[in-house]
């Protein structure tokens, strides 16, 4: 009597409709340490997206690719690391590259927080892999 068992298609009934693609969002992310190890944060705008949150400063995320950009402050030895962050929220996905360097002494202000007082339980999921894609490149071995 239904038309999806005549047609032996019943199982697969009612057919989801194609996931539409979101659009893909580039930024850049950056590791700056001090001396001493300490690591700039930076705190998001009140409101928008992470609103209020703390993370490692970023250059706006933008569909498309970005400049080249620079870091919050003068820097040393900028380098790219190799590999991108990658984060979807629900309505675009996210590719963050991270740019990392040592802060030129004596450090400018800022929020500076030594890399074992960050609590990561208390950084939004997308600064999380941030964070450990940096530490996955030994940037705590002196040699940034």
């Amino acid at each position: 009597r239904c038309r999806g068992w005549a047609l032996g298609i019943a199982a697969g009934l009612p057919r989801r409709a194609p996931r539409r693609e979101r659009p893909l969002r580039r930024g850049t992310a950056f590791w700056i340490a001090r001396g001493d190890g300490a690591v700039l944060f930076a705190r998001r705008p009140p409101s928008g997206l992470l609103g209020g949150t703390l993370g490692l400063p970023t250059t706006e995320w933008t569909e498309a690719p970005p400049p080249r950009a620079e870091p919050p402050v003068e820097v040393r030895e900028l380098r790219d690391l190799p590999g991108a962050v990658t984060h979807g929220f629900t309505h675009f996905r996210l590719e963050l590259r991270v740019r990392a360097g040592r802060a030129r002494d004596p450090a400018p202000g800022g929020l500076w927080l030594a890399p074992g007082a960050v609590e990561m339980d208390g950084l939004p999921t997308l600064m999380r892999k941030v964070v450990a894609h940096a530490r996955r490149a030994d940037l705590f071995s002196g040699d940034i």
